[in-house]
């Protein structure tokens, strides 16, 4: 199941249709760790947010980070020059799409930099999932109609992504919650 476990300001934020299921979920994920013997983290900010929410001592909590695949690790060894290869920074974002993604957010940040001269591709990845893809559609029609700074090329198999990350400058994450990253 999808990490719930937000504050209550960022699950409104979001403006989701699902904003009842995530707050049955956050509290009963709270009232689960609260009876727990020992919770397994990702990170130490995970381990701290828990420690803030959960009304309790949670010693035994162990971290446990993802490991970097394997495929991953040669990217940009032995880069050396890092102005941008073809003149044009390249932005790369890999993510399912969703609210709390804010995909719509880095195409709007992307369009003001291209408005300001700067020369800038932004390229989306990720599995859509509606209704965030029509709502990103609807935003990269509005700010770039003919399709020049802005691409989303949807579900990339997991083999096929080093490629996809050697050609990037430039790697955007800006989830604003993401306790169990899968890239």
């Amino acid at each position: 199941s999808n990490n719930v476990l937000l504050s209550f300001s960022e699950i409104w934020r979001w403006k989701s249709p699902n904003i009842f299921r995530l707050l049955v979920l956050r509290y009963w994920q709270l009232k689960t760790m609260q009876k727990a013997s020992g919770v397994i983290c990702l990170s130490s900010y995970a381990r701290e947010l828990l420690l803030g929410l959960v009304k309790r001592d949670l010693r035994s909590t162990l971290i446990i980070p993802h490991a970097c695949d394997t495929q991953m690790t040669h990217i940009g060894q032995g880069r050396t020059n890092y102005q941008f290869r073809s003149g044009v920074c390249k932005l790369l974002y890999v993510s399912q799409l969703g609210a709390h993604k804010h995909h719509g957010t880095v195409v709007q940040a992307v369009s003001m930099l291209h408005k300001a001269g700067f020369s800038v591709q932004l390229d989306l990845v990720g599995e859509p999932h509606n209704p965030y893809l029509q709502q990103l559609t609807d935003i990269m029609t509005r700010l770039d109609p003919s399709g020049c700074f802005v691409k989303y090329y949807g579900h990339i198999p997991h083999s096929e992504l080093p490629s996809i990350y050697a050609k990037a400058d430039i790697f955007v994450f800006a989830s604003s919650s993401e306790a169990q990253p899968i890239i």
